[in-house]
């Protein structure tokens, strides 16, 4: 199938308008100005398709065909150029190459292409070519080869069928061997499967036995706890603590992250201010070397004053006066330098000014922090050093909760001298003091 688009029918419509241009009368070299160019539609009679200056009627229909070579024919007798008769008029005879008029039919030159193309057995032609070769000839010789040709089909036939069969028995052995291997394979992934499965639902059973145990004897101790009636004071008293304490922590985290802070602004401009400092004492070296050139030119001008005044009129009077002048350029340049680096010198000073003042503020802000981390320490050294039984924890006849509490203060005390991350790891759960507390631990 043939897919065009817009520029394929424009070029096609193109074409067209340039056919009806000239069946109207336009020549066409006038519609095509390059004979190169492809355009414009071929004539049925083949003319024009050359548009060359005296091309025109080249690959033309009724066109004798130029010879390179001087033509020599060789004599023949008349029945040699005797062609097959014509099939719409046989009674008619034979034709012959030798006519100057008509049509001749010969068939034996598409034979000959028909036997160079194919000369197999499935070639009806080529079989009848060899038979008449040999004698065999009429409707004898056409049986023969069409029963030659179906015997060859036949044999093909067959043998396409066998080798179909062949290709099909291997196809299913394959699909067969790979349903095979993928079933094995199947088997055994169920086999570990069953043997993973059955190992987890040993180890299953044992933990819940080993729960179950480890359940009565939790609800055992609870219940004795309960029964003693100290298990509620303890562990609202170790949560008020904790609580307190996480607060402590976090401030005291709160404020070294502060003075952390404050201290690297204090660096910054501490950084800053020496380094403004370095710059407004090599500007002060600056002006005084500037001073120092500015103090030698004006000598050097005034000495060449005083050598011009006595100087007589006119002998040396010029080269006096040139090299005044010279000095005096000397002495403006020198003092543009003192101006500059005066100018220079008072912007690195009011820096200098800016920079101590923030140096002053962040140091401050450091004292501050300093002052807010030891307030956040302090809180936490006299929360790890409160009272024992402060958290109105009830007392019975024997004292235990008062003392279980005690306890629970003492670990807490241990324990707020330290950050959390230093802790053990049991030791950072409300479930692990009281346990331990509660164990007597």
């Amino acid at each position: 199938m043939v897919y065009v688009n817009t520029n394929d029918l424009k070029h096609i419509l193109d074409q067209i308008r340039i056919a009806e241009q000239h069946a109207a009368g336009t020549p066409l070299t006038e519609l095509v100005l390059n004979p190169l160019l492809p355009q414009g539609l071929r004539l049925v009679d083949g003319t024009l398709n050359n548009l060359t200056a005296g091309r025109e009627t080249w690959g033309s229909a009724d066109q004798v065909m130029p010879r390179l070579l001087d033509s020599t024919f060789l004599t023949q007798p008349d029945s040699a150029h005797l062609a097959d008769p014509s099939p719409r008029a046989p009674q008619g005879g034979a034709t012959s190459y030798l006519q100057t008029s008509g049509s001749v039919y010969d068939a034996d030159p598409r034979v000959i292409s028909n036997l160079v193309a194919d000369q197999t057995l499935g070639n009806v032609a080529a079989i009848a070519a060899v038979l008449k070769q040999n004698g065999m000839t009429g409707q004898a010789m056409l049986s023969a080869a069409n029963e030659i040709s179906a015997a060859h089909r036949a044999v093909l036939d067959a043998q396409a069928a066998s080798l179909n069969v062949d290709a099909a028995i291997a196809l299913q052995r394959s699909a067969l061997t790979t349903a095979r291997d993928a079933a094995q394979s199947a088997l055994t992934a169920a086999t570990s499967d069953v043997a993973t499965k059955t190992t987890a639902k040993t180890q299953a059973d044992q933990a819940v036995v080993t729960a179950q145990g480890n359940l009565d004897i939790a609800s055992a101790a609870l219940v004795a706890a309960q029964t003693a009636g100290d298990v509620g004071p303890a562990q609202a008293a170790l949560q008020l603590a904790q609580a307190t304490l996480t607060g402590a922590q976090e401030a005291l985290n709160q404020a070294r992250a502060e003075l952390a802070a404050a201290e690297t602004d204090a660096a910054n401009a501490l950084s800053a201010r020496d380094a403004k400092v370095l710059e407004i004492q090599q500007l002060e070296a600056a002006k005084v070397e500037a001073d120092l050139a500015l103090s030698d030119a004006q000598a050097e001008l005034t000495s060449l004053q005083t050598a011009l005044a006595g100087t007589p009129v006119p002998t040396g009077l010029t080269t006096a006066q040139q090299a005044v002048n010279t000095a005096l350029g000397n002495v403006a340049s020198a003092e543009l330098a003192v101006a500059d680096v005066n100018a220079r010198l008072q912007t690195a000073q009011g820096e200098l000014t800016t920079l101590n003042t923030q140096l002053a503020t962040a140091q401050a802000t450091v004292a501050t922090r300093q002052g807010e981390l030891a307030t956040a320490q302090q809180a936490a050294i006299e929360l790890a050093g409160r009272p024992r039984c402060c958290h109105g924890a009830q007392h019975d006849r024997s004292g235990r909760s008062c003392r279980r509490t005690d306890r629970v203060h003492d670990r807490i005390r241990g324990l707020s001298g330290q950050p959390h991350d230093e802790l053990r790891p049991d030791e950072r759960s409300r479930g692990h003091l009281v346990r331990r507390t509660c164990r007597g631990g």
